[in-house]
């Protein structure tokens, strides 16, 4: 409406004017409602096509979407083991630091483990000290062998002796005798060497491998009770923290079945207000609600908490691209093999950058480096300036993955958008801005630098100032939206 009105300033007025001074035609007379499209034709054709060329540059060469929002990253709170939860550390919504634990799970075969592998290295203590014993008696024996095996090849040794000089003096029957009990001894010898040898090994390599496979079972049984501990991994939030004592989680099935505790949902009433009411509700305020199950009952009550992020913005780094338009539709994305725990949103996350989806048609004119302006619901009557520092080089809606079977064009049903990265030029220019809240963005093009470095012609010169100056018509129109969005929201709209 305001292009065609500034349209009609340059063409239908002028017409009317040359009409009415210039040949004397008169409203009412020679200008009637039946007249008026023959006598100011020239000026309605012109303003109609200057119309739809002013529409089209303003749109194409300053981008505008209504699909802008404030992203921001969510950790999932899951265990890495399955188990029933024993305790809960935290609220449904409450700040965590790193390191915090949130919830605990149920402990008891965990710590039987950590107690065996406890008991095992007390057993490879023990076992330990009977090996030095065990040399210890292998030396007493050693030394016993030794002694009857010196003592039988000196008997040996002196019968011999005693045959050599009075041959027949002792029989040969004794002598082969002492020969096969020194032969004995020396066995024995040989037999306690070997004793004390291999409880030696035992002491010095068997039982200290025992010993290190006992301590890396009790690391293990330690690591295993720790997972049962699940603490927070960054500071940040919990939000809608529902897990209480008695729950089953298990992060790759999906549970059986519902147990709904006693006394649960009769605490405290969650309502989703609009994001335009984003400034207003605060902790403390005082609140009424009438229930259908209650008719004709109202309840006063408090607000008691305010959650500080928007969950439709919300986005969790993986396999697939952000596609800004997705964000409109409550519960896209539903995956029902992996039940989280909770959510827990890092600190300051979703108030760095302004996320855009522009249409695919401004790929060409989006830059990094262009100025941008946007207003947000959750903080109306403001126009917040920005500045692109990155421009997506791909489209979310043309990715796919290989699999078993093949992609067929139209399943796309509807374009993706040019994701664009949009920063506060000045510090603290989101400050206020609720993550999550939708917004609605603004790209201008700026020609000057290839304006004033003069190696362009006069003609091309000024149609790029004329391309500069319809700009102020798109910034107009943002900031008509800016004061005219929470009327729409609050009256129009069936508030």
């Amino acid at each position: 409406m305001l292009e065609l009105l500034l349209c009609s300033l340059l063409t239908i007025f002028p017409d009317y004017l040359y009409r009415r001074y210039r040949q004397g035609k008169r409203l009412g007379h020679e200008i009637t409602l039946y007249s008026v499209w023959f006598e100011l034709r020239f000026g309605i054709i012109t303003c109609l096509m200057l119309t739809v060329a002013l529409i089209t540059m303003i749109f194409y060469f300053h981008p505008s979407t209504s699909a802008a929002t404030l992203f921001y990253r969510t950790v999932p709170i899951v265990p890495e083991v399955v188990g029933r939860v024993a305790e809960v550390h935290v609220d449904i919504s409450a700040p965590v630091k790193k390191g915090e634990v949130i919830f605990r799970l149920d402990s008891a075969k965990q710590e039987a483990s950590l107690q065996t592998a406890k008991r095992k290295i007390a057993e490879v203590d023990a076992a330990m000290l009977a090996a030095q014993a065990d040399i210890q008696k292998a030396e007493g024996q050693l030394e016993e062998a030794k002694g009857a095996l010196k003592q039988a090849q000196d008997e040996l040794d002196t019968k011999s002796e005693l045959q050599k000089r009075n041959p027949g003096i002792v029989p040969q029957r004794d002598i082969e005798k002492l020969a096969v009990a020194v032969a004995g001894r020396q066995g024995s010898v040989d037999a306690a060497t070997a004793s004390k040898q291999s409880a030696m090994v035992r002491v010095s390599a068997l039982l200290p491998a025992e010993k290190a496979s006992a301590e890396a079972a009790l690391a293990e049984a330690q690591v295993d009770l720790d997972k049962t501990f699940i603490r927070a991994g960054v500071d940040g939030r919990v939000e809608q923290f529902a897990l209480r004592p008695g729950d089953v989680v298990n992060p790759m099935i999906r549970s059986a079945g519902v147990l709904i505790p006693e006394g649960a949902g009769r605490r405290a009433l969650m309502a989703g207000f609009g994001q335009i009411e984003a400034q207003v509700l605060k902790v403390g305020m005082v609140a009424e609600a009438t229930c259908i199950s209650k008719p004709w009952t109202i309840i006063p009550m408090v607000i008691t908490n305010v959650q500080d992020y928007i969950a439709a913005g919300q986005f969790r780094g993986g396999e697939q691209l952000v596609e800004a338009q997705q964000v409109v539709r409550p519960g896209d994305v539903v995956n029902p093999m992996i039940r989280s725990a909770g959510v827990l949103i890092p600190e300051g996350a979703g108030r760095r950058a302004l996320m855009a989806g522009f249409g695919q048609i401004e790929a060409q004119v989006l830059k990094v480096g262009m100025v941008a302006e946007a207003t947000c619901i959750s903080k109306p009557w403001t126009i917040i300036t920005l500045v692109i520092t990155n421009v997506q080089d791909y489209i979310a809606a043309g990715q796919f993955r290989g699999g078993e079977q093949l992609v067929e064009a139209q399943q796309v049903v509807r374009p993706g958008t040019v994701l664009v990265f949009m920063e506060p030029i000045y510090q603290g220019g989101l400050e206020g801005v609720t993550p999550g809240s939708s917004c609605v963005a603004n790209a201008y093009t700026s020609n000057h630098d290839l304006i004033d470095s003069g190696k362009i012609g006069a003609f091309k010169s000024f149609a790029l100032h004329v391309v500069d100056a319809v700009g102020l018509v798109h910034a107009m129109l943002l900031r008509i939206q800016a004061l005219l969005l929470p009327i729409k929201t609050l009256v129009l709209s069936g508030h």
